[in-house]
């Protein structure tokens, strides 16, 4: 009985000290996900709009040359050509598929995906 209750102690502070480890790294990571994630939405814009960067100035010519406007709560990204890029989602066979797609000025002509 005394054994038994031994392991359910070890497993409990086991747990408790494996789950505060899982948290503690998921907060310190938290910023950086953050970060990388609007970092990646950033190149995709940019290549859908077929703007020209280099990796060290990806955030200063974003900022430049993109202008970000919110419409019936969805994002559109507006060049300085008036071309428009917009993220969309879809099922796809395996799971969703997620891409930006960019308009010419007459929002008729796909200019990138």
């Amino acid at each position: 009985m005394k054994e038994k209750i031994l392991m359910i102690v070890f497993v409990l502070i086991l747990g408790t000290i494996l789950t505060t480890s899982l948290v503690a790294v998921d907060k310190y990571t938290e910023p950086i996900i953050k970060k990388n994630e609007l970092k990646r939405l950033r190149l995709s814009v940019m290549d859908a709009l077929d703007i020209s960067f280099n990796q060290d100035n990806i955030d200063q010519t974003f900022l430049e040359q993109v202008v970000t406007k919110e419409i019936n709560g969805k994002e559109f990204y507006v060049s300085g050509t008036g071309d428009t890029a917009f993220g969309f989602l879809g099922s796809g066979l395996w799971g969703p598929i997620s891409g930006i797609m960019a308009l010419k000025p007459d929002l008729k002509t796909i200019k990138g995906l």
